[in-house]
């Protein structure tokens, strides 16, 4: 479970009644903590085997992870602090806009060739035009940071992880999940929702 499609699925099972603000703040967090210790674990353990245990002359996968991490946070912080949060705010919103068209339409789809495909192109898309996904920054920048980049911690969560929350959440919730509610709920709202 990835907390990117719980931005766009718990506002709108909030707003039809089926939970409370508790369940959502609970349910946010719990999978917020599960998704980020699972990406630095494996960001630990991807950093130690592709540097042969922090030993071996960086590959170029190396760089390619110490510039991405530089290019996801430092270089927000060099447009200073209002255009860099709205660069990264606006990269996160686009970002789960297209990530949650990809669920949602899954959710829809009942086909299996339909299914992968209606993952397939979004998330294609967010990737190929290098979008900011906090789950994917989860591990891509804590990884950089293990293999030497000069990324702090405090860098991280200021010029990364704060914009790109916020973006992720109105980009589910505001683009996809509502308008979907309101288009395809009619008048009974729940009618989106699983039994």
């Amino acid at each position: 479970e990835l907390v990117t499609g719980n931005f766009m699925i718990l506002p709108v099972t909030l707003q039809c009644g089926h939970i409370t603000a508790k369940d959502l703040v609970a349910s946010w967090s719990i999978v917020f903590i599960g998704n980020f210790l699972g990406a630095v674990l494996y960001a630990a353990l991807y950093a130690f085997t592709i540097s042969d245990g922090f030993t071996a002359a960086p590959a170029p996968v190396v760089f390619a992870l110490v510039h991405a991490t530089y290019a996801k946070t430092l270089h927000y912080a060099k447009l200073g602090a209002a255009r860099g949060f709205a660069a990264c705010f606006c990269k996160a919103v686009l970002c789960n806009w297209m990530v949650c068209m990809g669920v949602l339409c899954n959710m829809v789809s009942s086909s299996a060739v339909g299914k992968v495909l209606c993952c397939w192109l979004p998330v294609v898309t967010f990737f190929a035009q290098g979008f900011e996904h906090l789950v994917v920054n989860m591990f891509v920048i804590p990884c950089g940071m293990m293999l030497g980049s000069p990324v702090t911690i405090a860098d991280f969560c200021m010029y990364n992880l704060v914009p790109v929350i916020v973006g992720n959440i109105i980009g589910g919730y505001i683009f996809v999940g509502l308008p979907f509610l309101y288009t395809f709920g009619g008048e009974d709202k729940n009618a989106l929702l699983p039994k």
